[in-house]
């Protein structure tokens, strides 16, 4: 018994410290996403990943806004009480919040350019269709009282930008670990 106790002793000092070292890892990981995300992409799009789910609720990884600005997130929704989610900063969450929730971040991710892509397809469609109705619309020609149709060209559909390196240094930097 002993023996066991004094491993299991020395053990604790080596594993708290490595545990550390990956929360304090993942903090900078997030704090990176989350600038990735805000400062050079300004996705402000919301994205979810669920966790886990009891009987009771569930428990996601959100991109979302918090307060003035979008933040990475823990959300606990009650299936008896879902309009009012609790939500708290993945910053602000204790070590253990993080730790169970760090892994879903890659699939977070996934899923803000997945949503980003919707938006992009959606809003080609309606400028598409704008475009064509107002093609039809009678215009005024300039200098003129009678009215003609000025047709107009839609705008081509846009591809997404590539992953900028700082997003890939991120993806590989999970997947190394």
């Amino acid at each position: 018994m002993a023996n066991r106790l004094a491993e299991a002793i020395g053990r604790l000092h080596s594993s708290s410290a490595r545990l550390n070292q990956l929360t304090d890892e993942a903090n900078t990981t997030v704090k990176e996403v989350e600038d990735f995300l805000n400062k050079e992409c300004s996705a402000g799009i919301f994205a979810s990943v669920i966790v886990s789910e009891t009987d009771f609720g569930s428990e996601s990884l959100e991109y979302r806004r918090v307060g003035q600005r979008y933040r990475i997130a823990i959300v606990w929704r009650e299936f008896d009480n879902e309009m009012d989610p609790a939500v708290k900063p993945w910053s602000e969450c204790s070590r253990d919040e993080k730790i169970e929730t760090i892994e879903r971040l890659p699939a977070l991710i996934i899923e803000v350019a997945k949503r980003l892509d919707e938006k992009i397809l959606d809003a080609e469609k309606a400028v598409v269709a704008v475009s064509q109705v107002l093609q039809n619309l009678p215009r005024k020609k300039e200098g003129s009282s009678t009215s003609s149709v000025t047709p107009q060209k839609p705008l081509p559909p846009t591809q997404p930008p590539p992953p900028s390196t700082t997003l890939r240094r991120v993806i590989r930097r999970k997947k190394e670990d």
